[in-house]
């Protein structure tokens, strides 16, 4: 955008309170209501269209009894004077409208199929919809009326994205494809599962489309947005519905489902990174709830709904809360609220300096059996058309990599395949987790990036597979790698690596024998490349005597072009999520840092402070800095950091430097071209700002 054109409200950070539901404990007349949500410091509101679906035994809306008038059926118009009272109180609404789960009886026509012709069941009770033929009428019925209301928006809490087999879809397949949609997809050919994979994604674009055009006829200014693709997700729905979408959202602090330490630790900053690195410039939000799911109504200790908001606003996200009641957490949800309010203009439009991306990659999600299951619920799983057993399992090393990475005090930035070509050249590092298989254009791209001065990470089976998931004869990047795909070794869990070599990779590591992972490939090294670590011989058993070092290397350093590479080939960055070796960490981190320095350095907190830094339009620094120190999930208690020295390269001379959350002017001193600023005191967040 640009700076002579004004910004709309939803292009500056804002908060949005969700949705109120009926039993809620809240004031009786409108504008009570709209005081106190905007006193707890939100900017905008979800309002609740339809109160249907937390009513009765069956779950889902009715379809005919909204909050507002509609020709698909109403109850009262409580939204023509809900607006009033906001507009005279400068509160913003947008209408949050249900377009996924209904009961029974609002029509067997509107319904997901399975393959077998059932029902789709959401949450335990009530189905799911169909985002094409009859609920896309009725869909465009409701968005024509909406539009009628000075609303600023509409979220849609859907569309589901996922197959489906209804009458309407099977002859949509036909007539886009010219075949029967298949219905084992375990059979299916390689184009078959590729059009099963685009299906579902046409489906959800075609309906945001249509509302949005419904809409936006008598409420040209509205915006519209959709509740997004989850983490462990492909991620190609969101990057096609952003092409419609005003905003692109996700629910990154929907934590439980299962116990808390299980649940993956950086869920919530790792949505937020890789929203930012999907919505193309876009805002971003990430849904944030007070509750652990599934006991939805009893909510997260305060340090636990702290995090999840800090590092939403660290990632260059905006947060969303839903809340039943005021308790700890909830009022440190107000508290960020208003830090996000009174810094506003800072925090607009601040762009990441991170010099390292990591590759999430939505073609491995998508073909990867998952071994992990990420902790979700039933309706907003991860799509899976195939599940092809590769050699390894993407994800898993993207969350071994990105909490080494963390706790490391790496400042790191998500990258997509789809945006490999325009982002790749603002980093000086990628880093690969096992990202097992490529396209051609994503090959020559890292090609390209590492030919012309980038630095490469990879790790164990990279590029081993094509696109489909069939196995190539070698490495598609074994002339970056430094050497050529040999045999598996076996898969054992009593072998070791040798970590005695003297040299940056092992500079740190407090023991020089350490645990091999499971998993690791015997490759051979090309002439050039040079060998940093080695493995042991096999054991034959436990208790034995200790095997020799053999010749076989368990790290590469290569030069391609004016880039260097650095090549694990066994599954260091899964096995460090599975067990977290201090010294996997310190390996992966050393790595990282030999090919593209430190941008930030502390006196302590090594392992408990996660950070980002960012630059608004005035040219501010943003140093955000999260305390992770907490025993066991859920964290109850955080222990603040005291005296923390921050150091930072910067060729900038800094006037001022300020504690944003505090509302402190902070001590610093230059020495040569580094800043070293003193923090008295770390509680669970701060944002330093430096002008």
């Amino acid at each position: 955008m640009s700076s002579d054109q004004p910004q709309k409200w939803w292009q500056k950070p804002f908060t949005i309170m969700a949705q109120c539901y009926e039993g809620m404990d809240l004031p009786k007349s409108n504008e009570k209501v709209i005081k106190l949500k905007k006193s707890l410091g939100f900017d905008v509101e979800h309002w609740l269209g339809s109160s249907d679906q937390n009513l009765g035994d069956i779950g889902g809306d009715s379809g005919r009894n909204y909050n507002f008038k509609t020709r698909v059926g109403y109850k009262k118009d409580l939204l023509k004077d809900y607006l009033k009272t906001s507009k005279k109180l400068n509160h913003k609404m947008i209408v949050y409208l249900n377009v996924h789960w209904f009961r029974p009886e609002f029509g067997a026509d509107k319904f997901i199929r399975d393959a077998r012709g059932g029902n789709v069941t959401g949450y335990g009770s009530g189905n799911l919809v169909c985002p094409a033929g009859p609920f896309l009428e009725w869909a465009k019925i409701i968005a024509e009326d909406l539009g009628r209301y000075a609303i600023q928006g509409v979220f849609l809490d859907g569309p589901v994205y996922r197959l489906c087999y209804c009458e309407s879809c099977k002859n949509k397949f036909k007539e886009k494809y010219g075949i029967e949609m298949p219905e084992n997809i375990t059979h299916a050919s390689e184009n078959e599962k590729k059009y099963l994979r685009e299906f579902p994604v046409s489906n959800l674009v075609n309906f945001l489309n249509c509302f949005r055009k419904a809409f936006n006829m008598h409420n040209p200014e509205g915006i519209i947005y959709h509740n997004g693709e989850t983490l462990s997700s492909p991620g190609f729905a969101n990057e096609a519905a952003i092409e419609v979408d005003d905003i692109l959202g996700s629910e990154g602090g929907f934590l439980g489902y299962d116990p808390l330490r299980t649940n993956f630790f950086f869920n919530t900053s790792a949505t937020a990174k890789l929203l930012n690195s999907q919505a193309r410039g876009k805002p971003t939000v990430v849904f944030i709830d007070y509750g652990f799911k599934k006991y939805d109504y009893y909510g997260h200790p305060e340090p636990e709904i702290g995090r999840m908001y800090a590092e939403t606003i660290a990632n260059n996200a905006n947060p969303w809360f839903l809340w039943y009641e005021l308790t700890p957490g909830t009022k440190i949800a107000v508290k960020m609220n208003k830090l996000i309010q009174e810094n506003r203009e800072v925090l607009s439009n601040t762009k990441s300096l991170a010099k390292v991306a990591v590759l999430y990659s939505g073609l491995n999600q998508q073909l990867t059996a998952q071994k992990r299951k990420i902790s979700q619920d039933d309706v907003h799983s991860s799509l899976k058309t195939n599940t092809i057993e590769l050699s390894g399992n993407h994800f898993d090393a993207f969350m071994g990599i990105y909490t080494a990475l963390t706790r490391s005090q790496v400042v790191f930035d998500l990258i997509t395949e789809k945006n490999l070509e325009t982002k790749l050249n603002d980093y000086q590092l990628l880093v690969l987790p096992q990202v097992l298989a490529m396209d051609e254009y994503t090959i020559t791209a890292i090609k390209e990036f590492v030919k012309n001065g980038g630095n490469l990470i990879a790790t164990f089976d990279t590029s081993l597979y094509t696109a489909e998931g069939n196995k190539r004869d070698d490495f598609g990047l074994r002339e970056l790698f430094g050497c050529n795909a040999g045999e598996m070794a076996p898969t054992t869990m009593i072998d070791y690596i040798s970590a005695d070599n003297n040299n940056f990779l092992t500079n740190g590591i407090s023991q020089s024998r350490i645990p091999c992972p499971p998993k690791r490939r015997y490759v051979k090294p090309q002439k050039y490349s040079r060998e940093l670590m080695f493995y042991y011989k096999e054991m034959p058993r436990r208790y034995l005597r200790l095997a020799n070092i053999s010749e076989k290397p368990a790290a590469l350093l290569n030069t391609y072009g004016k880039g260097k590479v650095l090549f694990f080939p066994e599954e260091i960055d899964s096995n460090y999520i599975e067990f977290c070796f201090p010294e996997e960490r310190q390996l992966i981190s050393n790595a990282v840092n030999y090919l593209a320095p430190r941008q930030l350095k502390f006196n302590k907190g090594l392992n408990f402070i996660e950070t980002t830094l960012m630059q608004n339009e005035k040219g501010q620094i943003l140093i955000h800095l999260i305390n992770l120190s907490g025993a066991e999930r859920p964290v109850e208690n955080i222990i603040p950091f005291e005296n923390l020295e921050i150091t930072y390269k910067t060729g900038k001379k800094i006037k001022n430097v300020y504690a944003a959350l505090n509302r402190q002017v902070l001590k610093f001193k230059i020495l040569k071209n580094q800043i070293v600023i003193t923090l008295p005191k770390l509680d669970h967040y701060e944002i330093v700002v430096l002008s």
